[in-house]
């Protein structure tokens, strides 16, 4: 008993012991280099930056000071990503990962698939070493005003509200095809419209549904429906991504129907000789926007 006792002791002192040193003597350094060396290598258009990073328990790498780029516009960052693989991917040519973070006041996990040559690159080999090919995401409660993307919205824009739903991501570079797909609800939402010509102030909605896919630069708004107690408002239609990306190009059609006290609101805001008198209808209207993110154009319908 006394033996076995002893033997349990020795044994737990040496796996506490060595997984200290491998904390304490883990190349962070070494780690970093590899990761954005190799990730900025998985897609063309994707640039990864990277602050210290640490092991965690169970076996985990802890990213901190995260920031994604595409085609060098900031599209994410959070302050700590925690990334643990697939166990059974490790050996093979497609590896699998597991990661959890907060960000923009909420969390989101998932998962992302790696494919190539995850030893060095291949000598006279031209082609990218590892390539980013799959990806799956979460997210829950993520603040939308916070979201680097909207810096590009017009001025006299804003929104905000908390947001859930999931984003699927593959990249076929075989067929150089790369596409996303996006379901997302956002709940106590608001947008505030300072726009000089339409300035209706805060409208506010219970819940907000946006289903929109990528297909390489191309961006297609399939649903954007909006519900709430001053109106509800429906937008579909494509974006086309440029570089920069305030020069987007929008083509954007929606409709709005008001409800009778917005309707009276917007009556005594709007110069009622400029519009349609389908703008007062409570019927509603059409409309449609175009231009870019800096320049956009409005009409009705």
């Amino acid at each position: 008993m006394r033996n076995s006792i002893k033997w349990l002791l020795y044994l737990t002192y040496i796996t506490v012991v060595t997984i200290l040193f491998l904390y304490f003597l883990f190349p962070s350094q070494a780690v970093h280099d590899y990761l954005t060396h190799h990730l900025n290598k998985a897609h063309t258009d994707m640039n990864v930056k990277l602050g210290a990073i640490k092991p965690t328990f169970p076996p985990a790498l802890m990213l901190t000071n995260v920031k994604l780029l595409y085609k060098e516009e900031p599209v994410f960052e959070a302050s700590a990503l925690e990334v643990s693989p697939k166990l059974k991917t490790l050996w093979k040519d497609t590896r699998t990962y597991s990661f959890n973070c907060d960000a923009y006041g909420g969390t989101l996990h998932g998962q992302f698939t790696l494919e190539g040559d995850f030893n060095g690159e291949k000598p006279g080999d031209n082609q990218q070493n590892m390539r980013l090919i799959a990806g799956e995401t979460q997210l829950a409660d993520m603040q939308i005003s916070a979201f680097d993307i909207l810096r590009y919205a017009p001025a006299d824009y804003k929104l905000k509200g908390a947001i859930q739903g999931k984003i699927v991501f593959k990249n076929d570079h075989k067929k150089q095809n790369y596409s996303v797909k996006v379901r997302l609800k956002a709940t106590d939402a608001a947008v505030t419209i300072l726009n000089p010509i339409f300035k209706l102030g805060e409208i506010t909605s219970d819940q907000i549904d946006i289903n929109f896919s990528q297909n390489n630069r191309l961006i297609t708004l399939a649903q954007f429906s909006l519900k709430g107690k001053q109106l509800n408002g429906k937008l579909s239609g494509q974006i086309k991504l440029q570089k920069p990306l305030e020069k987007s190009v929008i083509n954007l059609n929606g409709s709005v129907q008001p409800h009778r006290i917005f309707l009276a609101d917007i009556k005594s805001k709007l110069p009622v000789n400029l519009f349609s008198p389908k703008i007062f209808d409570e019927n509603g209207f059409s409309f449609r926007i175009g231009g870019t993110f800096v320049k956009p154009k409005y009409s009705l319908r």
